[in-house]
């Protein structure tokens, strides 16, 4: 299947949603929400236009159209939006718009086969017959309303071509069902980019195409494909760290890789994106693509997918000189065997990282798909969470938001490896220029300040680098440019005299120590005074990351003081019954229940964003809910953005509690995370802050406080206020917050700025 190819089909239906279905095709094409349809087009847009850029050859050939009843008047907004930002040279676009038209429209009511016929008539020519049986029979009913379809060929032409001469016609695959099978097995000996990942138990192997590449990855085992795919199910970062990391080196290899041939068959898809969020819009009453007719009953009634790849000897011969291996004068060391002789998965990806298709052969001599819900949902590994939770005995608070803004300042004057690095661990998509980067990140930080007047997140970010290096104009540029926000962080780290703060570590470290806590407790209305403990500065020291946050939740609809149960109890996990202050408010709250997870989350709005809360259903349930959503983090974005939650007449109990004020060293998890070179002296590259190529950052201290109590503004009280109904309404669901629970700060657009978990309100 191609992931990409999906993804660009779902692109176009987007630019013409609205309302619920808007909401769901941005969650399951993994955008950020909140941003106007043409904004979010146009990243799309420059998503797509990196994959052609470099194709000349257009090797890749896509075919994706619209296809609705006849009657309906498109939109000019639609056409405008589509065609101004999805062009990208893509051969799907420039079909799908061609000069006179934006939207195929059909008679589905009046002639079905006929309307079938024209579809892969359409789809046929765009993929040189390749593909001309996309819509079987059937598919086009009277009911059809909206069909979106989508066919892919793509000729794999390899930089440095396999001999066919050297194809052992009688090759042996061991296959996982019908044991050892005979194929035609390819050879090759030459230098390729290579890594082993251990912990999978596979071998992963580059082999470049003229424009792209084919990942290739190899168990160690001969039945090991099996249990691969688990793995990368249960955990999306393996799949991202095969795909970008940094482990490949070019190593001399003998491959041994089979002729094979996959796809030509179609996929329905409907069921896996039904699961994956995509609910409403094959729905004919929730289902609003309006932005592209005025009819609102249209809905999606499958969405079709086919791709097909060729894989032998042949390579483009312009091309094969550049890659030909060459001849040392010394005795080179022994070839490594990567003999593609049992079950392995594979992926087509672009030079910027993307990946265009991806599958795995069970038996090359089978042309043969196996629809596995394993593997499309390797394609979502994009959206699993960066930061992991911590084991549920104490109580917990950071700011993920925070640490992300931190490490953005030190991205925009970061080159080479440590680049790279901060990109991947930021989840950012690689190979594009910092300028680029360094403004998507300025737009992610502006939607959490967007509408948030009363500045209730007070946030203090800092570089701190060693006196006498030599700002470039260029990193001040860049990053007030973008960077800007209107953050607290932003405005106190780049006044009008200055962009980047210099202290003499090297000949008053404690008054360097004493300066950036000054700095920061002026940033904080001295709520954080004490960041940088005694001896955290040394003469060594070259660069400081330093951030701190306070935020105050300034509820809509304020607690009642006089309600507040000053005596309240609260099942800890340590210390068995305590007494808190347990405030209590009934109102309507949109609620869930997540069944799998035995917890009911509710959203409590503040003034501006809102508090997720997440209770066990048992009172000792929150370790095993920490250790379920460090293990799949598909369930903290379901618990953040799903649509299951709805408007529930609550009776709401939550202790009063303060959480933080300690400080936290990053140093360690963020090595974990692939940020490495940063604090290698040797290896860090901060050169774009500086000429001093000796720069590296000594630790990033973090500090995040909270309280949580009664207050709210007064002046958005009454706009939460619950109104009376003159039946009777149903009885309130009692939502008692007794037990450890986890909660989270999130913005209107649905960014986690806050998260934490409570084991005892008392304890701070």
């Amino acid at each position: 299947m191609s992931p990409l190819s999906v993804y660009s089909a779902l692109s176009l239906a987007l630019a013409g949603s609205g309302s619920e279905t808007r909401e769901e095709l941005v969650s399951v094409l993994g955008l950020a929400p909140g941003k106007d349809i043409d904004t979010i087009v146009k990243s799309l847009g420059e998503d797509l236009q990196a994959v052609a850029d470099g194709d000349a050859k257009k090797t890749l050939v896509e075919a994706n159209g619209v296809f609705i009843q006849a009657g309906g008047r498109i939109r000019e907004t639609y056409t405008s939006v589509v065609s101004k930002h999805l062009k990208a040279d893509m051969k799907q676009v420039t079909a799908l718009f061609p000069a006179d038209k934006v939207v195929f429209q059909l008679d589905f009511g009046g002639d079905c086969e006929g309307s079938r016929v024209s579809i892969n008539r359409w789809i046929a020519e765009k993929t040189r017959e390749k593909i001309k049986d996309l819509l079987a029979q059937g598919s086009i009913t009277p009911m059809t309303h909206v069909v979106l379809v989508n066919a892919v060929y793509f000729k794999g032409v390899w930089k440095c071509k396999f001999e066919k001469s050297k194809t052992d016609r009688n090759g042996v695959f061991h296959s996982l069902e019908s044991g050892d099978v005979r194929v035609s097995m390819m050879t090759q000996k030459a230098s390729y980019p290579m890594a082993d990942f251990v912990d999978l138990e596979v071998r992963a192997l580059k082999v470049p195409f003229e424009t792209h590449e084919m990942v290739i990855v190899l168990p160690e085992k001969n039945d090991g494909l099996p249990n691969l795919l688990k793995q990368l199910s249960a955990n999306g970062k393996h799949l991202e760290e095969m795909l970008t990391s940094d482990q490949y080196f070019d190593t001399e290899v003998v491959l041994k890789l089979p002729k094979f041939s996959l796809g030509g068959h179609n996929m329905k898809l409907k069921e896996p994106l039904h699961k994956m969020g995509l609910k409403s819009a094959f729905d004919a009453e929730r289902a609003d693509f309006s932005g592209i007719t005025n009819d609102r009953s249209l809905a999606v009634s499958d969405v079709y997918h086919q791709a097909v790849i060729d894989v032998d000897e042949e390579g483009a011969e312009a091309a094969a000189a550049t890659a030909m291996p060459m001849m040392v004068r010394c005795m080179p060391a022994p070839p490594v065997d990567f003999f593609v002789d049992h079950p392995f998965i594979f992926f087509i990806v672009t030079k910027t990282g993307i990946p265009v298709f991806m599958g795995h052969v069970v038996n090359p001599e089978c042309n043969r798909d196996l629809i596995c819900e394993d593997t499309l949902a390797l394609a979502d590994y994009f959206r699993s969470a960066k930061f992991g939770v911590v084991e549920g005995r104490s109580n917990f608070f950071m700011s993920p938001l925070s640490v992300y803004s931190a490490l953005s300042l030190a991205l925009a004057g970061s080159g080479s490896e440590t680049r790279e690095e901060l990109v991947s661990v930021l989840g950012l998509a690689p190979g594009k220029d910092i300028d680029t980067i360094v403004k998507s990140l300025g737009e992610d930080l502006q939607a959490v300040a967007d509408g948030d007047a009363k500045k209730t997140l007070v946030e203090a970010n800092g570089v701190f680098i060693q006196a006498g290096g030599r700002i470039r104009e260029t990193y001040t540029s860049v990053v007030s440019k973008h960077l800007k926000a209107d953050m607290k962080q932003v405005t106190a780290l780049f006044p009008a005299d200055k962009v980047v703060f210099q202290l003499d570590f090297g000949g008053d470290c404690e008054g360097s120590r004493v300066s950036i806590n000054r700095w920061i407790a002026e940033k904080t209305r001295e709520k954080i005074k004490d960041l940088l403990a005694q001896g955290s500065i040394t003469p060594m020291t070259h660069v400081v990351l330093v951030n701190a946050v306070y935020f105050k939740g300034v509820w809509k609809c304020k607690f009642e003081k006089s309600k507040t149960d000053r005596n309240g109890v609260f099942h800890s996990l340590e210390s068995g019954d305590v007494r808190v202050s347990m405030m209590t408010q009934k109102a309507s709250y949109p609620m869930a229940d997540f069944v799998d997870l035995e917890v009911r989350a509710l959203k409590v709005p503040f003034e501006t964003h809102e508090m997720v809360i997440v209770l066990p259903e048992k009172n000792d349930g929150l370790p095993n809910l920490l250790k379920q959503l460090s293990a799949n983090g598909k369930h903290l974005e379901e618990m953040l953005t799903s649509d299951q939650y709805f408007d529930t007449e609550v009776v709401l109990k939550l202790p009063k509690f303060s959480l933080g004020g300690h400080n936290m060293k990053l140093k360690e998890p963020l090595h974990k995370m692939g940020l490495k070179s940063a604090f290698d002296a040797e290896r860090a590259d901060f050169s774009g802050i500086t000429n001093d190529r000796s720069l590296a950052v000594s630790d990033v201290y973090h500090q995040a406080v909270i309280d949580v109590d009664e207050e709210g503004a007064e002046a958005a009280a009454a706009t939460a206020m619950p109104m009376m109904v003159l039946c009777m309404p149903a009885p309130p669901v009692d939502f008692f917050v007794d037990h450890p629970f986890i909660f989270f700060i999130v913005t209107k657009t649905g960014i986690p700025v806050f998260m934490g978990h409570v084991v005892n309100p008392e304890c701070k």
